[in-house]
């Protein structure tokens, strides 16, 4: 049987899971890097390789900033197997109430697409019964299959980052969608997956006059 108490699922509904999405340096990543500033926990998958602010000022941040650089998928996988074993030993410690204190950042999610799709292209899927990486070796085009594969993948992804008991926070690039709006840059069926997932969904865009960073 799967039932659970009331009382065995608090937690896990006091978390959010969220996506922001906006323009170039608008101050996305700076965004989430002020929850590490501000005590929380922050373990940050920069796909983007987004860090010089970490760079410059490394111990503003307390010890409270984690960061992965993976960006293929057998990277990503072990490191969000990582991330949420380690959380879950936390809070089989009793210490699961910090957990909505606890961030998971993904920053990009369009650019871990990308990464993916990149990396789609190397499987080598005709003839055979189980589709195999080649290294060094790349299709000249994408194909249909490629994106199948991406799709894959990255629902995949995207349902191990669900699995990690905190905040899940998914950072995208803007585009304009179907209805003339902004939204998240997300190409095919990923895009409706994923902010399908999310209890908020929000902009970033930076003030015409005062140039400040606003969701």
């Amino acid at each position: 049987m799967s039932f659970r108490t009331p009382a065995s699922i608090v937690n896990e509904f006091n978390r959010l899971t969220m996506i922001m999405f906006g323009g170039y340096r608008v101050g996305k990543t700076t965004a989430a890097l002020k929850l590490a500033e501000a005590g929380e926990k922050v373990y940050l998958f920069t796909v983007d390789r987004g860090i010089r602010a970490v760079a410059r000022q490394p111990k503003k941040y307390k010890g409270n900033l984690f960061i992965s650089t993976a960006s293929t998928l057998d990277e990503m996988r072990d490191d969000t197997a990582q991330v949420r074993d380690h959380l879950r030993a936390k809070i089989a410690k009793g210490d699961g109430a910090n957990m909505t204190k606890t961030w998971v950042v993904t920053d990009t999610i369009t650019h871990l697409q990308t990464a993916l799709l990149v990396e789609a292209r190397t499987v080598e899927i005709k003839g055979t019964t189980e589709p195999t990486r080649q290294v060094n070796t790349q299709r000249d085009a994408t194909t249909r299959a490629d994106y199948n594969i991406n799709l894959a993948w990255l629902t995949e992804l995207t349902a191990r980052f669900l699995e990690i008991p905190c905040n899940i926070l998914f950072i995208a690039l803007e585009k304009d969608g179907k209805n003339g709006l902004p939204t998240a840059m997300l190409s095919g069926q990923s895009h409706g997956r994923i902010l399908g997932s999310c209890d908020i969904i929000s902009r970033m865009v930076r003030d015409s006059e005062t140039r400040d960073a606003q969701l």
